[in-house]
């Protein structure tokens, strides 16, 4: 049987951004995004920078990366 994880709200809050890194560069965002339509309105910016995220009551040993438009 697979254990269960009852997850709690406080989670899915950040507590920290402890770092920040560059995904890729804008000039090479531009050129591989904006092939597509889709991904080119919603500007280079979207997709180039990301964190490293402490979440409210969870450890260290629990941080992610994230993209920055999505904190």
């Amino acid at each position: 049987m697979i254990p269960q994880t009852i997850w709690k709200e406080e989670w899915t809050k950040p507590h920290r951004l402890l770092r920040k890194r560059l995904l890729v560069p804008p000039r090479l965002a531009e050129d591989f995004f904006c092939s597509d339509d889709f991904f080119c309105s919603f500007g280079v910016s979207y997709f180039t920078l990301e964190w490293l995220v402490k979440w409210r009551g969870l450890g260290y040993d629990h941080t992610t990366w994230e993209l920055e438009t999505f904190l």
